[in-house]
C-alpha cells in the first residue's frame, strides 16, 4: 500500500487536454485593454493548487489561449477544477498583485448525467431520424398545396432544403442550488424550423384571449395594485413542473383545433384549414429527436423546448387547463393571473390546500408546485408583493438572491441605442411597477448607481430619461414613401453606423446586433453542425494534380443553398456523364484530381466568469474546449530508428530525440516527443504508442512533421532535420519498413547537401484499446453492494468506545467509509439503488446468526436509496440486531459473485459491472472459503474493496490485496486477475477529505477494463461526453478588419445595379425518397 498522499497506484482512466478561451473580459486597463492570463487550479486535500498557466495575450477581451492543460481523469475522484483570469500589470509571476477578472469552477463530470433521464429522453444511438421525418413534412407540405391550402412560394418557404438534426444544450439556472440546467431542444437550422416559424405566427393571435392572461410584470401590477387581501386570504403562486415535457401533445392538438375552428379571423391570416394547420402541427412536434455529441436522442414526453411554436402550444394548453381549474374548484380562486406557467392566485386560508389538491388532480401529466406568502409578502416574476396592515398591497422590485446588478456594461461593443435602452427599461419599471413613491425614488437611486458601476456616465443617463419633444412631421402622408425593407446586421463599430446611413439612403431600415452575446456563448454546448451538412456554404477546390507544364493551380469557387454534402455528391454524379460543367471538364482532363478536407469539431463547456465574492463578472465568460486524449480506442504503435545522422557535438556524438507534430490550420501542435538516445548516430527509439485523435485527428491525410534534435544539458537543443508525411503514407509500413531523408531546410541551398540523415519508420500497427471512460459512458453501470460486520469485537453500540456508536454530532469510522467511498460510486448508477448487507449478527425474529442478512430486512428488496439510504438503514439495524459472531465475508462475497455471474451468462455486453463494499473490525475467520470465493469472483466482472475499521491487526488481510504476491485458493489456484483491494481506515483518519475513496477506488478501473478485455467485450455505443461543444468566435479587431470596406461596397452595390434581388432557382417540388 503507498503512502498517504501518494500518487495514485494505478494510471488515470484518461488524460484529457483542456483548451481556454474567454469572452467579454473586464477592461481593467485606462489606455488599452486587459492583458489576460488564466490560471487552473486543482482541489486536492481541502485546498486549491495550481496547476498550469496559459500564455500572456497582450491587449484583448476576447483571448483565445493556445497553451491547453492537460487533466488526468481519475474515476475515484470528484474533480474540481478552477479557472482564474487576470489581468497582468507587472513582470513578476505572482499573480496576486494583477487585476483579478474573474473565476469559473466546475467538475470533469459537470454534465454528464444530464441526459441520463431515460423517463424523458430516449438514446437512439447513431440512427439519424432526419429522413424519415423530413419525407414525413414534405409529404404534408405537398398535400396542403396540392388542397390549395398554400401557394407554391409559400411551399418553397416551408420546403425543408437542408437535413441538420435539432441541437440538445443546456442553458444554467445560476438562481437556483448548485446550479441545474434547464435542457433545451434548439431547432434552429433543422427541417421543422421554417414551418414552425410559420406555425408561431399563425397560432400567436389565439394566446391572450383569456381574462387571466398576463403578458408581462407591468400588466399584473397594474391589474392588482388597487386590491385588497382580508385575514381570511392569502396569496399563493404556482409553478408547473416541466411544463415543456409534460405538455400531452395530443390534447393541445385537440385543444388548438376546436380554437382554430371557432376563430372567426383565421380566413384574414391564413388560406390554411384548421385541420391543415393541426396535421402541420402535429409534423413540427412530434419531431422531438436532437443530436448530442454524436448520438440522437428522442425526447419522450412534451414539446421541444427550443422549437417557435412550443411556447404558443404551451400557452394554449395551459389556457384551457387554468379554465377548467377554475370552473371546476369547489371554492375557486378569488384571482388568478398567469404569465405562461407561473400563477399568481388569491385564495381562503380554509381552501387553499383544497384547491392546490384539485389543481394537481386535473391532469396526470401537469403537476404544480406551490408557494404561499412568507411574512406577509410573496414574490411573483420581478415583483415582491407585501401585504400592509390595512390589507391594501405595496408592490417593488424583487430580485433573486443571485442578482448582481451586473447590466450591459457601456464599455462593451454593443450600439448606443441599446445602452441608453437598459437605462430606460430600468427606469420604465421602476415607475410603472413600484406604489409607494419612497420606494420608488429608492430603487431609482439603486438602479443609477448600479448603471454607474457598470461604466454609464451621466449624460447617458440623462439623455435616456430625458423628455422627448412632439416630432415635426413636414412630410404629406399621401406621398410619404414606406421602408421598402429591414435588415438586421452584426454591430461593428466604425462600419455599422455609416451602413446605416447608405441603407436609410436608399429606403432600408437597418438594426444592428451584438456579435457575440452572453446567449450565444451560452448556447454553445449545442453539437457543432458539419460543415458538409450546411446550406449557404461558399467552397474552394483546389486541383491538386500535376500536369507536363508542372503543378496545376486552377480552382474552382462554388456556392450551394443545398447542404455541402449534397452538392459535392452533384459534383461527382456528372463525371460519368456528358456535362458542360467546367469543374468536370476540368477533372477528367489528364492529370488533375481533386480532394475534400474533412472537418472536426471539438467539445466546450462555457459559463460565465464570478468575481471573488460571487458577483458575475460583467459580461465575461470562459470556454474550456476538453478533447479526450487517451479514451478512443484506437492507438498507433510506433517504432523508429535512425542512420548517419549528423554531429551536433564536439567531444561526442549527437544524443537525438524526435517530436511529433499534428499541422492543422495555421498551427501545430506537438503530440508526442521520444526519449533522448545518448551518444549515437545511429539511434534507435523504444517502441511508443499515440492515440489516433492525437496523432492526425483521424484525419488519414493531415500532414504530419517530424523533427530531430540534439539534446543539450542547458536547453539549447541543436536542430538536426526534419520530415514531412501522413498517416495515411506511414500506414504503408505495416509490411515493410519505410525512409524518410532527414532535411535541415537552412542547408538545402549547399549544392553537396544530400540530407542530414535518414529516419526509418520500422513497423506501425494500430490496436484496440477501450479506457474505462470509453465504458461507462457507453452505459456500463457500476453496481455498488456494501457488506457491514455487526460481529460482538466491535463492542456494545451503546458505548461511546464501540466502533458501532451513534454520536449524534458526528459520524463514526463505518459510516465514514461507507460515505466516502459510496459518493464516489454512486454517480455510476443510474438508479442509485444499492443493496446493503451485514454479517455475524442475531438478526429478528428468531434471532439466528445470519452472515447476509439485508440491512432493511427485506430479503425481496434489499435496495437502498442512495448512500443516505444506505446510513438509515444501518443506523436502523443496530437497533434491531445483537452482535455476534464469526467474521465471515465469504457468504457476502459469493452473493454478489451470484449477480456477476448471472450478468456473464447473459451476455450481451458490458451493461454491469459489481463493486463489493466491505466494512469489517478485524482478521476474516473463514480465510480458506474468502480465498477460494475471490478466486471464483476473478473470472467475473466484480471488484472488492476491503475496509478494515478499528485498531485491529490487518497483516493477515493483506494477503487478500494479492500487492505482495498472487493470491490463490486452497486447491492452489490462481486469481485470474487482481480484483481486490484492502486497506485499514486508521491510515486516513488525519488525511484530506477523499483520500480515502481514491486510494481503495484507484485499481478499479483497471480491474473494470482488464475483465473486459480478457473477455474481449468491447462498450457498447458511447454516450454523452461529459464536455459539450463550443462556440469561439473572431476578435472584434479581425471583424473591423475584414469588414472596413463593406460600406464602400454596398454603396457601389446600389448604385450601380438598383434594389432589384437576383432570382433564385427554386428547390425541387419533391425531392423523393433517400436512396
Amino acid at each position: 500500500m503507498p503512502p498517504i498522499g501518494a500518487p495514485p497506484p494505478v494510471n488515470p482512466a484518461s488524460k484529457v487536454e483542456l483548451r481556454v478561451s474567454c469572452t467579454n473580459l473586464l477592461d481593467k486597463d485606462a489606455l488599452s485593454k486587459s492583458d489576460p492570463i488564466c490560471r487552473m487550479k486543482m482541489f486536492q486535500g481541502g485546498h486549491w493548487y495550481e496547476s498550469g498557466r496559459t500564455e500572456h495575450i497582450m491587449n484583448t477581451l476576447n483571448p483565445t489561449f493556445a497553451r491547453p492543460f492537460t487533466v488526468d481523469y481519475y474515476f475515484e475522484e470528484v474533480q474540481k477544477l478552477k479557472f482564474e483570469v487576470f489581468d497582468i500589470d507587472n513582470a513578476t509571476d505572482t499573480l496576486d498583485d494583477d487585476d483579478f477578472l474573474g473565476y469559473m469552477e466546475c467538475t470533469l463530470g459537470q454534465c454528464r448525467d444530464l441526459l441520463d433521464d431515460t423517463a424523458t429522453y430516449h438514446k437512439l444511438g447513431k440512427r439519424d431520424p432526419t429522413t424519415r421525418y423530413k419525407k414525413e413534412l414534405v409529404s404534408v407540405l405537398q398535400d396542403i398545396e396540392k388542397e390549395g391550402g398554400i401557394n407554391y412560394i409559400t411551399y418553397r418557404r416551408l420546403y425543408p432544403t437542408t437535413e441538420t438534426p435539432p441541437k440538445f444544450y443546456g442553458l444554467p439556472k445560476i438562481h437556483k442550488p448548485d446550479t441545474p440546467l434547464r435542457p433545451i431542444v434548439s431547432s434552429i437550422g433543422s427541417i421543422t424550423y421554417n414551418s414552425a416559424r410559420f406555425l408561431a405566427d399563425t397560432l400567436s393571435p389565439l394566446v391572450g384571449k383569456s381574462e387571466h392572461h398576463i403578458v408581462n410584470s407591468q400588466q399584473f401590477a397594474e391589474l392588482i395594485k388597487h386590491r385588497r387581501v382580508e385575514e381570511d386570504e392569502e396569496l399563493c403562486s404556482f409553478d408547473v413542473v416541466s411544463l415543456f415535457t409534460s405538455v400531452p401533445v395530443n390534447k393541445a392538438l385537440d385543444i388548438i383545433l376546436r380554437r382554430l375552428q371557432e376563430d372567426s379571423t383565421l380566413p384574414q391570416r391564413s388560406t390554411l384549414s384548421p385541420t391543415q394547420i393541426v396535421n402541420l402541427l402535429k409534423v413540427c412536434l412530434d419531431c422531438t429527436y436532437f443530436l448530442y455529441d454524436g448520438n440522437f436522442y428522442q425526447q419522450i414526453h412534451g414539446a421541444a423546448m427550443g422549437s417557435p411554436v412550443s411556447p404558443i402550444v404551451c400557452n394554449l394548453y395551459m389556457e384551457h387547463l387554468e379554465q377548467l381549474a377554475i370552473s371546476t374548484a369547489p371554492h375557486p380562486p378569488l384571482w388568478w393571473f398567469r404569465y405562461v406557467d407561473d400563477t399568481h392566485t388569491k385564495l381562503k386560508k380554509a381552501h387553499a390546500q383544497e384547491f392546490i389538491d384539485h389543481l394537481n388532480s386535473l391532469d396526470p401529466d401537469i403537476k404544480f408546485t406551490s408557494e404561499k406568502e412568507q411574512d406577509r409578502t410573496l414574490p411573483f416574476l420581478d415583483t415582491l408583493t407585501t401585504i400592509q396592515d390595512d390589507g391594501s398591497l405595496r408592490l417593488s422590485i424583487y430580485r433573486k438572491p443571485t442578482h448582481t446588478d451586473q447590466y450591459l456594461n457601456f464599455r462593451s461593443n454593443h450600439p448606443l441605442e441599446h445602452k441608453l435602452g437598459v437605462v430606460k427599461t430600468l427606469l420604465h419599471r421602476a415607475d410603472t411597477i413600484i406604489t409607494d413613491p419612497h420606494d420608488r425614488e429608492t430603487e431609482k437611486q439603486h438602479i443609477k448607481q448600479a448603471l454607474k458601476d457598470c461604466g454609464y456616465p451621466k449624460w447617458a443617463i440623462d439623455k435616456a430619461t430625458a423628455p422627448k419633444p412632439p416630432q415635426q412631421n413636414n412630410r404629406n402622408p399621401g406621398t410619404r414613401e414606406r421602408d421598402k425593407g429591414r435588415i438586421t446586421l452584426p454591430y461593428i463599430k466604425t462600419v455599422s453606423e455609416p451602413l446605416r446611413r447608405i441603407f436609410a439612403s436608399h429606403g432600408i431600415s437597418t438594426s444592428f446586433k451584438p456579435t457575440n452575446t452572453l446567449r450565444q456563448l451560452l448556447v454553445a454546448p449545442k453539437d457543432k453542425t458539419p460543415r458538409e451538412e450546411k446550406c449557404g456554404v461558399v467552397y474552394h477546390i483546389p486541383c491538386q494534380g500535376t500536369t507536363r507544364q508542372g503543378t496545376c493551380e486552377e480552382f474552382y469557387i462554388g456556392e450551394t443553398e443545398r447542404s455541402l454534402r449534397t452538392r459535392f455528391l452533384e459534383h461527382k454524379r456528372p463525371s460519368s456523364h456528358s456535362s458542360e460543367v467546367s469543374q468536370h471538364i476540368h477533372i477528367e482532363s489528364p492529370g488533375h484530381t481533386v480532394s475534400l478536407d474533412k472537418i472536426v469539431s471539438n467539445k466546450t463547456y462555457t459559463q460565465p466568469l464570478l468575481l471573488k465574492e460571487g458577483k458575475r463578472a460583467g459580461k465575461g465568460s470562459i470556454s474550456v474546449t476538453a478533447e479526450e486524449l487517451s479514451g478512443t480506442s484506437e492507438h498507433v504503435h510506433l517504432t523508429f530508428f535512425a542512420r548517419k545522422l549528423d554531429n551536433k557535438d564536439f567531444f561526442s556524438k549527437s544524443d537525438p530525440y524526435l517530436e511529433i507534430y499534428r499541422c492543422d490550420y495555421a498551427s501545430q501542435q506537438m503530440v508526442y516527443r521520444t526519449e533522448v538516445v545518448k551518444n549515437n548516430l545511429n539511434p534507435k527509439w523504444k517502441p511508443f504508442k499515440v492515440n489516433m485523435q492525437t496523432l492526425c485527428d483521424r484525419d488519414f491525410d493531415k500532414k504530419l512533421l517530424f523533427k530531430c534534435y540534439d539534446w543539450d544539458s542547458d536547453g539549447s537543443h541543436d536542430f538536426i532535420g526534419q520530415f514531412e508525411t501522413t498517416y495515411r503514407q506511414m500506414s504503408q509500413a505495416v509490411g515493410s519498413p519505410m525512409e524518410f531523408p532527414c532535411i535541415n531546410p537552412k542547408k538545402t541551398k549547399k549544392k553537396s547537401y544530400k540530407n542530414s540523415g535518414v529516419i526509418t519508420l520500422q513497423s506501425l500497427k494500430v490496436v484496440k484499446e477501450y479506457s474505462f471512460l470509453d465504458y461507462v459512458m457507453s452505459g456500463c453501470q457500476i453496481n455498488f453492494t456494501v457488506g457491514v460486520d455487526f460481529t460482538a469485537s466491535n463492542g456494545d453500540p451503546r458505548q461511546t468506545t464501540s466502533l458501532h456508536y451513534i454520536n449524534p454530532y458526528a459520524p463514526n469510522e463505518y459510516m465514514k467509509a461507507l460515505i466516502a467511498v459510496g459518493e464516489v460510486v454512486q454517480d455510476y448508477d443510474s438508479d442509485k439503488l444499492f443493496p446493503a448487507l451485514g454479517f455475524g449478527a442475531r438478526i429478528p425474529p428468531n434471532f439466528q446468526v445470519s452472515h447476509e442478512f439485508p440491512l432493511n430486512f427485506n430479503s425481496q428488496n434489499p435496495f437502498c436509496a442512495g448512500v443516505q439510504g444506505i446510513v438509515e438503514a444501518y443506523q436502523n439495524a443496530l437497533r434491531q440486531v445483537q452482535l455476534y459472531g464469526p467474521t465471515n465475508i465469504a457468504p457476502i462475497i459469493k452473493h454478489v459473485a451470484r449477480f456477476a455471474q448471472a450478468e456473464q451468462q447473459k451476455g450481451g455486453g458490458a451493461e454491469n459491472y459489481y463493486v463489493l463494499l466491505l466494512l469489517t473490525d478485524g482478521v476474516i475467520t473463514d480465510m480458506a472459503e474468502t480465498r477460494e470465493a475471490i478466486v471464483r469472483a476473478s473470472h467475473l466482472p466484480m471488484s472488492i474493496i476491503i475496509v478494515g475499521v478499528g485498531d485491529a491487526d490487518f497483516t493477515d488481510m493483506e494477503v487478500l490485496d494479492g500487492d505482495d504476491g498472487l493470491l490463490k485458493s486452497p486447491r492452489g489456484e490462481p486469481v485470474k486477475r487482481d480484483i481486490v483491494q484492502f486497506v485499514p481506515f486508521r491510515q486516513f483518519k488525519s488525511a484530506p477529505v477523499g483520500a480515502l475513496s481514491k486510494h481503495v477506488l484507484a485499481e478499479v478501473p483497471t480491474q473494470l477494463t482488464g475483465y473486459y478485455s480478457s473477455m474481449k467485450i468491447p462498450p457498447n455505443p458511447p454516450k454523452a461526453a461529459p464536455f459539450q461543444v463550443p462556440g469561439t468566435s473572431a476578435p472584434a479587431a479581425l471583424s473591423r478588419c475584414v469588414l472596413a470596406e463593406l460600406p464602400t461596397q454596398v454603396s457601389g452595390y446600389f448604385n450601380g445595379l438598383g434594389m432589384a434581388p437576383l432570382p433564385t432557382q427554386p428547390p425541387p417540388a419533391y425531392p423523393g425518397p433517400s436512396q
